[in-house]
């Protein structure tokens, strides 16, 4: 039996597949990747929703008179792709808060906030911001009343030459202390020049489900690129790794470089002659103000890793604004330092978006709750106040 069945191998000649089966093989495999991809999509953005609104929306133009600044009395809601649902209330004054400004309470301790996003708080809810966490923290650790104000502002209202303007607005609140936020981008946008007409936006309050339908082939709004990239940047090595080789392509992180190209000496320079502006205006006004620098995420990742590639150095802006703030006889606190001494802390940061996320707020209010005892304010020292008991506060 098995030599006819050679036999009959030797005689069978193989049949050639049809004509239109090297058409439809490749169209069965092509739309199987296609089902896979949307199908992958629709979980991606079915976790990852995000909508058209954004916190922004309230912060473009105030009034022609004013100029540049928040919109008095608006609400925006904003869902980025990897947070919660959030709500944006601006108050009377065009600033986020849930109350309205008013007069100072004997015996209250007021901080008064400047920066852009960070300060603002964008991306988190106004309870979970270290603006409004530091009020706490401050009041536990001395014992003392403490309030703090947030003049933060975002997008093109965060602009440095707008937020220099805002410190009539800082001055006006009768505060205690001034504590200006800042973090690379501000350096960065010393050097742009602000348009002098903007339309007047109308605050958009509705909400999207699903967000507005963009560039379906853009990796920006892909919700399995942004999904992959979020879990991806979950490593602290590979983020460190991927961020660095966007270095050389990105202005925005060319920052972290131990020597600056040409761009960034710029940027420096211009921050430089609008410090010693600011400090002028403040030591005018008898009003002390301490200035603070916040880490990106790769560049908390960084000096929690405790090592870097040659030709890189997450500490170089931080100790170039302390050289020039301290220079104008103004004051500075560094909590770059503390971030060698927590795992992870790139965390707190929203691992595409890269904003601080939640955690990320209370890390940054404890670390500045910690500096402003520590002595630099002798109102706010620790070492020397007490924290009042319950029978001495009633």
């Amino acid at each position: 039996m098995n030599s006819v069945h050679l036999a009959n191998s030797e005689n069978y000649e193989e049949q050639k597949l049809p004509r239109r089966d090297w058409i439809l093989l490749p169209a069965l495999c092509l739309l199987t990747c296609l089902l896979m991809l949307f199908a992958s999509e629709f979980i991606a953005a079915r976790f990852f929703q995000e909508t058209n609104t954004s916190g922004e929306d309230c912060m473009v133009l105030s009034n022609a008179s004013k100029g540049f600044g928040g919109i008095p009395n608006c609400v925006c809601w904003e869902k980025i792709r990897e947070g919660n649902l959030v709500n944006y209330r601006l108050n009377s004054s065009g600033y986020r808060s849930n109350t309205n400004f008013g007069p100072k309470s004997p015996g209250t301790f007021r901080i008064v906030v400047i920066g852009s996003s960070y300060a603002v708080g964008l991306r988190v809810s106004v309870e979970e911001a270290f603006v409004t966490r530091l009020a706490s923290e401050l009041s536990q650790l001395t014992g003392k009343k403490i309030e703090v104000l947030n003049l933060g502002m975002s997008g093109i209202t965060a602009s440095p030459s707008i937020v220099s303007q805002r410190f009539q607005d800082a001055l006006a609140l009768q505060p205690d202390l001034i504590l200006q936020i800042l973090n690379s981008w501000d350096i960065q946008m010393q050097s742009v020049k602000m348009p002098t007409k903007v339309q007047i936006a109308t605050p958009v309050t509705h909400l999207s489900r699903y967000g507005e339908l963009k560039n379906i082939f853009s990796d920006h709004h892909l919700g399995i690129g942004i999904m992959v990239r979020h879990f991806l940047y979950q490593s602290q090595t590979q983020y460190v790794k991927t961020s660095l080789m966007n270095i050389e392509t990105s202005n925005y992180t060319g920052f972290l470089k131990s020597d600056f190209d040409d761009d960034w000496k710029k940027h420096l320079s211009d921050f430089e002659k609008n410090d010693e502006s600011i400090e002028k205006r403040v030591k005018a006004a008898g009003v002390p103000m301490v200035n603070v620098f916040l880490p990106i995420r790769v560049q908390a990742a960084m000096i929690s890793m405790g090592e870097w590639p040659a030709g890189y150095d997450p500490y170089k802006l931080d100790d170039d604004l302390r050289s020039i703030i301290t220079s104008h006889g103004g004051t500075y606190i560094d909590i770059l330092p503390e971030y060698r001494n927590i795992p992870n802390p790139e965390q707190g940061y929203y691992p595409y978006e890269g904003h601080l996320n939640p955690l990320g707020h209370a890390t940054i209010a404890h670390l500045l709750a910690q500096q402003l005892t520590s002595g630099v304010i002798p109102t706010l020292d620790a070492t020397t106040t007490k924290p009042s008991s319950p029978e001495q506060e009633n």
